[in-house]
């Protein structure tokens, strides 16, 4: 049994969970992620952590309003599982890391299964071969590794703000350079982990970082390294 059941929450659709358009009554950003009030750490901490996103109360349709929950990502990995019948790191390790030569990482595990929204641990260069992978239409050393399609479908904005978009699981924004507008699409990570790809630069753009606090984030100006520092460089 699910609680809080309504006619909206039968009608979330996976596309709705890919491009954080859900419905539920969720806030993780308003609390510190280390606040063990703040929602996504009590989903973590919960005995049923799928349970815990599922019985979530509703508070619009599906495909109206952006609510960021890792909790949902967290159960598009459960999907991937069910739909597999694997793990998610076997189904990652041959169908993504072993074919990019991806060798050395570490993952945090949430209710025994690999959390496809936080904590997956690469060196920078591999995080950057994820973003050279869909610069490149999905294939690596000419081998297809994603198809076409899918890379475009997910970098469409299917949520706009018009300084920032959201596509699935990708964050989309711009940025200036020598008096141009140059659009990316990007990952953005807790503490400072990102992966930008500059397609009309053909470039990509990886960081890692340690900036956990408002202080630690205001020394680390990810827009201004970019702005003044990186892009000049590739253009």
């Amino acid at each position: 049994p699910i609680a809080n059941w309504t006619t909206d929450k039968s009608n979330i659709t996976l596309q709705n969970w890919l491009t954080m358009q859900h419905g539920y009554q969720w806030d993780e950003w308003n609390v510190s992620y280390f606040d063990p009030t703040n929602q996504n750490a009590q989903m973590n901490d919960a005995l049923d952590p799928m349970q815990f996103l599922l019985d979530t109360p509703m508070v619009s349709t599906p495909g109206e309003t952006f609510a960021y929950p890792t909790g949902v990502s967290f159960g598009l990995g459960r999907l991937l599982q069910l739909a597999t019948n694997q793990s998610v790191a076997d189904f990652m390790e041959q169908n993504l890391f072993t074919p990019l030569n991806i060798n050395k990482y570490d993952f945090w595990a949430l209710d025994g299964q690999l959390h496809t929204g936080s904590a997956l641990y690469l060196s920078t260069r591999d995080m950057a071969k994820l973003g050279q992978l869909y610069l490149d239409d999905g294939v690596w050393n000419g081998i297809p590794v994603v198809s076409y399609e899918w890379i475009q479908e997910s970098i469409v904005r299917r949520h706009d703000t018009g300084n920032w978009g959201y596509g699935y699981q990708w964050w989309m924004t711009s940025y200036r350079a020598n008096g141009n507008t140059y659009q990316t699409y990007y990952a953005d990570c807790l503490g400072g982990q990102y992966v930008f790809v500059f397609p009309e630069l053909d470039a990509v753009v990886a960081f890692t970082g340690s900036a956990y606090t408002d202080e630690e984030k205001a020394q680390r100006d990810i827009r201004r390294v970019i702005e003044q520092f990186i892009l000049p460089t590739l253009i």
